[in-house]
């Protein structure tokens, strides 16, 4: 099958490349997709803005439908992203030859902040309960993502992120309305000082994880560990030595390798 008509027809609506003599590749480009209707974003209730829910896909330098890209989701801490661009994913992967995706992060109740301050970080907690409701917004952004991007290697796909980033994984991996699903698209796992509320309801068997902690956070996240070796998932861990509650530099470059080397691997 030819696959360059289709791989022009895609790229055109995509990237606004405008005649079918172009070639059949783009340097990197964002390409932001809105979402009516969505609930709004933690960020969106934190910050009290209002417009349309968002998430942005980046394609890599040469994108071409004529190949298969690994896909890596990665979500930053606190109230998240809006969605809006890729930059967190790809201050940890680099612009390499990974179509990355940046959603915002999602939590049904954000309780309004106390006039003391007391409770401006524990409000915005993702706990392992919140995987039915962020589901319901994920689902939609990846149908549309796999709908435009059809040539998704699905053997190599990487979800995860940062302390909440971490907590909204392990909150989709742990509610029945999300696990199985959730579990269709992706298959590795980027823990880093979070997901420790982890209580998987499907099968983690052939898995893989990587765990990341801060050497001062101590044994913050031995529940995970000994949760994911009860359900036979592959995992790793790494050390951010010197490092608390912070990804750090390190870290980051042990996501990198990692995440290359899982992709090598296939």
């Amino acid at each position: 099958m030819n696959l360059r008509p289709l791989c022009i027809a895609l790229l055109t609506s995509l990237c606004a490349v405008g005649a079918a003599e172009q070639p059949a590749s783009v340097d990197s480009k964002e390409i932001t997709w809105s979402f009516k209707g969505l609930p709004a974003s933690m960020h969106m209730k934190i910050t009290g803005q209002s417009e349309p829910a968002k998430a942005t896909v980046y394609l890599p330098p040469g994108y071409t439908l004529e190949k298969k890209y690994p896909l890596v989701v990665l979500i930053n801490g606190a109230e998240g992203g809006q969605g809006r661009d890729t930059g967190f994913a790809r201050s940890v992967v680099g612009d390499q030859d990974f179509i990355c995706l940046a959603v915002p992060t999602y939590k049904e109740t954000v309780e309004p902040l106390k006039d003391d301050d007391s409770n401006h970080w524990s409000r915005m907690f993702i706990d392992r309960n919140e995987g039915r409701y962020a589901w319901r917004c994920y689902r939609v952004m990846l149908e549309k993502l796999f709908a435009e991007v059809p040539n998704i290697d699905l053997d190599r796909t990487f979800f995860g992120g940062f302390s909440n980033g971490a907590n909204i994984t392990a909150a989709l991996l742990s509610s029945p309305e999300s696990a199985p699903e959730f579990l269709k698209y992706f298959h590795h796992f980027v823990l880093a000082e979070g997901g420790d509320e982890l209580e998987p309801s499907a099968p983690l068997a052939g898995d893989h994880f990587l765990v990341l902690r801060g050497s001062r956070s101590g044994n913050l996240l031995d529940k995970l560990k000994r949760k994911l070796e009860s359900d036979k998932a592959k995992w790793e861990e790494y050390v951010m030595e010197g490092g608390g509650h912070e990804f750090s530099a390190a870290g980051k470059e042990r996501v990198k390798q990692w995440i290359q080397a899982q992709c090598a691997a296939r």
